[in-house]
């Protein structure tokens, strides 16, 4: 077995080991993390996350720079979202408005989901003209 057989998940989202640890040592509860759900819910949170964090964009054959930056946009949100509605679901904050996850953001994008959010926000108008939505 390696050393950390997580170290790609403690990478993408650092303390996830020591996470894991905890959730181990109470019998696989999320409840000291303050969380609701399954170890496979924290998980679940933990690989989405990873997956918005690595996401570096698509290399599509035959497809204008402009169709492939809005379709890799469009992605990057989806990929982000779902990190978030994991992250919410487990905070016990389900379906929109989200009013206990979403006061809480930092308004500085440090905070990597932030910043993933407003990069892909940023880029929507590649988006906006591969859709060519005004």
């Amino acid at each position: 077995m390696a050393e950390n057989e997580y170290e790609h998940l403690e990478q993408a989202l650092p303390g996830f080991s020591r996470a894991r640890m905890i959730v181990k040592g109470t019998g696989d509860s999320t409840r000291p993390l303050g969380f609701k759900g399954s170890k496979f819910d924290f998980y679940r949170f933990a690989n989405r996350f990873r997956l918005a964090t690595s996401f570096r964009g698509m290399d599509l054959e035959g497809f204008t720079p402009e169709t492939t930056d809005g379709y890799g946009s469009l992605t990057r949100v989806l990929f982000t979202w779902t990190a978030f509605e994991g992250y919410a679901d487990l905070a016990n904050d389900p379906a929109p408005p989200y009013r206990t996850s979403l006061p809480h953001l930092p308004t500085a994008p440090s905070w990597p989901i932030i910043h993933y959010i407003t990069s892909a926000i940023s880029r929507s108008s590649a988006v906006k003209r591969t859709l060519r939505i005004s």
